[in-house]
């Protein structure tokens, strides 16, 4: 009897939280995500894999996993300094709490967008850009050709009266 063959979606490193912890790519848990503290690789080593999708844009949302990894660690910190020293306002122990996680800054922002990344293929597993490169042609012209909703045709914006102002 034959073993069952795994899903070729499935990587054969280790689980999606050993991969997150080792910051490793999403999709083979083989290749690092970055190449030092401060250096992220463009595209996995191992397996190619575009970790911002070719989009400018595209880690804007790991701002919030930023946001939500920082904010308990500060009140933690908050707490335990307050459970020290009683007597020091809560301004100054969130100054003190804030000026402690300075070091741990490159920390937050490697596991923001580690976990951004994750969290985007875990929902989106398929790369669009590799959908609908053959699809529709780029530039210009496709623009003309298929404006966006609201901006008419290339007839209406050349013609008299169109939608030229």
């Amino acid at each position: 009897m034959r073993a069952p063959e795994e899903s070729r979606d499935q990587p054969e490193g280790p689980s999606a939280l050993a991969g997150i912890v080792l910051r490793l790519c999403p999709r083979c848990r083989r290749g690092p995500i970055f190449a030092a503290l401060w250096v992220m690789y463009d595209d996995c080593p191992s397996c190619g894999l575009d970790f911002d999708r070719g989009d400018p844009g595209h880690f804007t949302g790991a701002m919030y996993v930023s946001y939500a990894l920082a904010i308990p660690w500060i009140a933690l910190l908050t707490l335990i300094e307050h459970l020290i020293v009683p007597a020091w306002s809560l301004f100054r122990l969130v100054v003190l709490a804030s000026i402690l996680s300075v070091p741990l800054i490159p920390w937050f922002w490697q596991y923001s967008r580690v976990i951004w990344i994750y969290f985007d293929r875990y929902f989106d597993p398929d790369d669009p850009r590799d959908e609908h490169e053959s699809e529709s042609p780029a530039g210009p012209a496709a623009f003309l050709e298929n404006p966006p909703i609201g901006l008419g045709s290339q007839k209406d914006w050349e013609e008299p009266g169109g939608l030229t102002p």
